[in-house]
């Protein structure tokens, strides 16, 4: 077999197990994460209307409504409301739009399921593994290593787990390999072209209208850049970084409110607390293992060298190619072990620092450094002996995808909530005290669309019982203890002990068992 054969076939496995695993993983998929909901109000155009109803008390709040009236608030009623997507997540949210605007275009094709997310970035994930075949040719000049670069993040365990959820990272990971990419190609000697320009233009404005963090991808560009012009082309080297800056004024002219956010997301980092950095930096060893090691094991005590493993690798590849180019030899890999070196270690940074919020390192957050680190093992086989090459580097494909293969097996089986009983979605009256924009949804899609709802949050079904604790009709059932994800409503365990006592008078109030709603909070029968 020739090696451009081989290429082409590793290329098409590439692509088959990339999207057969998250296929495979999103079968047993049932319900909503909290992030989710999110993303699917804020995609059907409903976010600034959520905002308006419970905190302001509009509409169905505080009032018993059919269950439809809240769930219409996850379906797309208005076609092509990208504007009202946009200012909405200026003002409630941290992310920019494009993910939700075609999440919303997704959603009017297919309708708005649990697998509406991430059938999308199944989509994503097969153009990211052709476009990082593409940046991988241009940075390697071998195409069988191409393949092979994108055979490892298509099936690595800590990528696999990036599409699991509708949010905007499997874009990220894309949208960070086509502007690399780019620029490569247009520092190139075939780069310069007013078509280049236009595309890194592109790249770069749709970037920055997916995640905020793309500002740290094109600060790399820029040095990449820099470092492949600056002595020998600085007229086509002011050309890409006035495309860029053409790109950034796009972003800000299709994205205006995006200045607000900045101040919700310092609101979430708070600041640099010294007891929680240890943990920190554990969680941080954690996310790194997981781009090799099979789900749990990189909980165990096996991260630490794992992780130092990986980073040691880079690290050892970068030198290594450093030196090669100070000798004026070729440095095969050096622009994807800059961008590794500068993404991942920014992110990891911010992290560490407390400018990210707690949450921020898990495999999602470093979804712009994935396609950099899938070069490192391959980079790693390439220095062995010649006669080793093929067979380690197939071993190790096959040992990879193995892994994968676990973890796509267990994103949506490992710890999911058990489905609501009939208690729950054969339900005539339901009332529930938390109307959180992660929480809610999530409860009042598991309910008959005729199912009477009455949801406030505690202190409002507290101020006046009268309105939700009459007599009972039908079979009624009162959803509390739910998570308190928005400290802005006021709710506590107290009030939800005050809520039940308030429920037991006149009432017999009965505990339907441990399971909640999906896991969420507790049931109780009302009689």
């Amino acid at each position: 077999m020739s090696r451009r054969a081989l290429a082409i076939a590793l290329l098409v496995l590439a692509v088959i197990a990339g999207v057969g695993l998250r296929a495979a993983a999103t079968a047993p998929k049932e319900s909503f994460t909290h992030d989710e909901a999110i993303s699917y109000i804020a995609a059907t155009c409903h976010q600034g209307e959520y905002q308006e109803i419970t905190f302001a008390g509009r509409g169905p709040y505080g009032r018993w409504v059919p269950a439809y009236e809240w769930q219409r608030l996850l379906q797309p009623e208005d076609r092509g409301c990208l504007g009202r997507i946009a200012a909405d997540l200026a003002r409630y949210d941290i992310h920019p739009p494009l993910y939700f605007w075609l999440l919303h275009g997704w959603a009017l094709l297919f309708g708005v399921g649990v697998w509406t997310g991430t059938s999308l970035n199944i989509a994503l994930a097969a153009l990211g593994t052709l476009a990082l075949f593409g940046l991988a040719r241009r940075v390697l000049d071998d195409e069988v290593r191409a393949a092979a670069v994108a055979f490892v993040w298509a099936v690595s365990p800590a990528v696999v787990q990036v599409f699991a959820e509708a949010r905007q990272y499997e874009l990220l990971g894309l949208l960070t390999t086509l502007v690399t990419w780019q620029a490569l190609r247009f520092a190139g000697p075939e780069g310069g072209r007013r078509r280049d320009v236009a595309l890194l233009a592109v790249a770069t404005a749709a970037g920055l209208l997916t995640h905020y963090h793309f500002a740290i991808v094109l600060v790399g560009v820029a040095g990449l850049l820099v470092v492949r012009l600056g002595r020998t082309a600085r007229p086509r080297l002011l050309a890409g970084l006035g495309a860029m800056a053409a790109g950034c004024a796009a972003f800000g002219l299709l994205h205006p409110g995006f200045w607000m956010a900045f101040a919700s997301q310092r609101r979430q980092a708070g600041g640099f607390v010294a007891e929680q950095f240890p943990g920190r930096l554990d969680q941080v060893a954690e996310t790194l293992s997981a781009f090799l090691l099979p789900p749990g094991a990189a909980t165990t005590a096996l991260r630490w060298p794992v992780a130092a493993l990986v980073v040691a690798t880079a690290v050892w590849l970068g030198i290594t190619v450093g030196r090669a180019a100070l000798r004026r030899e070729p440095a095969v890999g050096a622009p994807a072990l800059l961008m590794l070196a500068w993404t991942g270690g920014v992110t990891v940074g911010l992290y560490l620092l407390f400018v990210s919020h707690g949450l921020a390192m898990t495999p999602k957050y470093l979804a712009a450094a994935w396609p950099f680190l899938a070069f490192v093992p391959v980079l790693a086989a390439a220095r062995l002996p010649a006669r080793a090459r093929l067979p380690v580097g197939a071993a190790g494909c096959v040992l990879l995808a193995a892994v994968g293969a676990l973890a796509a097996a267990r994103i949506n089986t490992e710890g999911e909530p058990p489905a609501p009983g009939a208690m729950v979605t054969g339900a005539d009256s339901v009332v529930v005290d938390n109307v959180a924009r992660g929480i809610f949804p999530r409860v009042v899609w598991e309910l008959r669309p005729n199912a009477r709802v009455f949801a406030a949050e505690q202190r409002r079904l507290l101020a006046d019982p009268g309105r939700w604790n009459g007599p009972v009709r039908g079979r009624t059932i009162l959803v509390t203890d739910l998570p308190v994800s928005d400290a802005r409503y006021g709710n506590s365990p107290e009030r939800g002990a005050q809520l039940l006592a308030e429920a037991r008078r006149g009432h017999a109030v009965v505990s339907a068992g441990d399971g909640g709603v999906r896991g969420l909070g507790r049931v109780y029968t009302v009689r």
